[in-house]
């Protein structure tokens, strides 16, 4: 479902929004909400003093949120002599900045992940156009491959845990690093390699759901983030991935089977994990993979156990 932030009088927005300081931490004299995700990509809500957001529309100095993880009145935002604060009303959800449920006031900062329930925002630079097109392709696009950014996909994968435990369905992701990156950079030169990453990233984006999450989160590492998958479809998507990329000729200086990569899968299928600790699950997977040669796909024992439990 869909989130809709409204002000009084104001048109309503999307599900995923972003923060943006206006200045530095410090002096900082109002908060841009700018949606970057949903039909109304671009609109922005300023916030010039201390406000609410809940799902109560008649409360005054409020951001109205229609979603039913957000409590009626669910946290508040104010400004404070060094910056910008948010603390948690005591919802039912509860307020996360970064992943860790808050307790109290907690001071903003720019590039934090801020969930109210499983609505999603982040704080960015406020150098960043507010252009319909400029917001969607200079924020959430990586320039290179044209895959999401990191910082998108950590806001989605933090909504979507939030979202999977209220109804009950797993989120499951893929990381990816391919194998032998440098020496290709080494033995092809830069510009090769920054075509190998394009050429992978289009053979994954081909292969996988318009609905799935695909980024770059650094260098040739990418994540991909499975909405409602159990883990072993996630494995047999992995599987499929690797057998793409081996078979296909990623580059005419390459043979076929020149680009492999290293795959860790992690689910959150059976059990609690935040979104840090299912990335960081994934990437020990990876690790692992690439231990034992590359070209493969490891799950760790935690995530095999609960998927068999």
């Amino acid at each position: 479902m869909q989130a809709d932030f409204t002000r009084p009088g104001r048109e309503q927005v999307g599900s995923v929004i972003h923060v943006d300081d206006a200045g530095t931490k410090a002096n900082v004299e109002r908060l841009k909400l700018v949606v970057l995700h949903g039909d109304k990509i671009g609109e922005v809500i300023v916030i010039r003093g201390e406000t609410t957001v809940g799902r109560n529309p008649n409360e005054p100095h409020a951001v109205s949120v229609s979603h039913p993880s957000v409590s009626r009145t669910h946290a508040r935002l104010w400004r404070g002599d060094n910056g910008w604060y948010v603390e948690d009303c005591k919802s039912t959800n509860g307020t996360h900045v970064n992943g860790a449920r808050i307790v109290g006031a907690c001071a903003l900062h720019h590039g934090d992940i801020i969930a109210f329930g499983s609505v999603v925002v982040e704080t960015c630079c406020p150098t960043r156009s507010l252009a319909r097109g400029d917001a969607r392709n200079a924020v959430n696009r990586d320039p290179l491959t044209g895959l999401f950014t990191k910082q998108y996909a950590n806001a989605h994968l933090e909504a979507e845990v939030c979202e999977s435990y209220r109804r009950g369905r797993p989120v499951s992701i893929i990381y990816t690093d391919i194998d032998d990156m440098g020496a290709l950079n080494d033995d092809f030169g830069r510009s090769a390699g920054d075509g190998i990453l394009r050429q992978a990233a289009r053979l994954f984006e081909e292969r996988t759901r318009r609905s799935d999450v695909m980024a770059r989160v650094q260098g040739e590492e990418f994540v991909l983030i499975l909405s409602g998958v159990p883990l072993s479809i996630c494995v047999r998507v992995g599987r499929r991935l690797l057998t793409a990329l081996r078979d296909h000729r990623i580059s005419p200086a390459l043979p076929p089977g020149g680009v492999t990569a290293s795959m860790g899968a992690a689910s959150t299928q059976g059990r609690w994990l935040s979104s840090q600790d299912l990335l960081e699950e994934a990437q020990q997977a990876t690790q692992l993979a690439r231990s034992k040669g590359g070209d493969r796909l490891r799950v760790l024992s935690s995530s095999a156990a609960n998927q068999a439990a």
